[in-house]
């Protein structure tokens, strides 16, 4: 399990949407996270295994870009989740058929 990002005021984003909630509920100031030298935010993102989102937050220079990179982000899960008992369903009808043609096979060649 990642670390949560602890924000300056002892609030903490344990996910990228919470992340989001934060910066769009104006519960932290976002300057001191985000300097020329040093993005919080970014470095945060990339130790939680969110490389491109952290690409994103490095090149976003307001709080207004930072929320569009993590919206971004988050509609792109949403998207992929949403999809993804599909592809499961598929995978397991597949896979339940195989199975059962083996055991059809076996069964056959029994008796």
């Amino acid at each position: 399990m990642v670390e949560a990002f602890r924000f300056h005021d002892g609030a903490q984003a344990h996910t990228p949407t919470e992340l989001l909630s934060a910066l769009e509920a104006k519960r932290t100031r976002y300057h001191e996270h985000v300097h020329a030298d040093r993005n919080d935010f970014a470095n945060w993102l990339d130790y939680a295994g969110e490389p491109t989102l952290a690409k994103a937050m490095r090149e976003s220079r307001t709080r207004e870009e930072s929320i569009a990179a993590l919206r971004q982000q988050q509609r792109h899960h949403e998207i992929v989740y949403r999809e993804r008992p599909i592809a499961a369903f598929f995978l397991g009808a597949v896979v339940g058929i195989f199975f059962c043609m083996v055991m059809w096979a076996i069964i056959g060649a029994l008796r």
